[in-house]
């Protein structure tokens, strides 16, 4: 993985928490110290990180907000939202790039 792939992702993982914040009970994410691992061409490259209360709102929202909020940096990226998926404390996805 290339370091402007990482650079990249972990601008994306920024920009995704730091979107319009929506109130909901259930915490899905908390702020603080985060550990993030990115798989690119079966590499994985991790690395840390600290959000704020702020930043992490977005996470804790509804699936349809996640979702779009997902969207719009992947269009920003000039990429795709494949496979979202939102299960309980859980949220995965895939971006398609060229």
């Amino acid at each position: 993985m290339n370091i402007l792939n990482v650079v990249a992702l972990l601008s994306l993982v920024t920009l995704i928490l730091a979107t319009k914040p929506t109130l909901q009970a259930s915490e899905r994410m908390k702020s603080g110290q985060w550990e993030v691992s990115v798989t690119d061409n079966g590499r994985t490259a991790t690395s840390t990180h600290c959000d704020t209360p702020e930043q992490v709102k977005t996470a804790n929202g509804r699936s349809e907000e996640v979702r779009a909020s997902l969207e719009k940096s992947a269009s920003s990226l000039h990429c795709t939202l494949q496979d979202f998926k939102m299960e309980s404390a859980t949220i995965s996805y895939t971006y398609a790039c060229p």
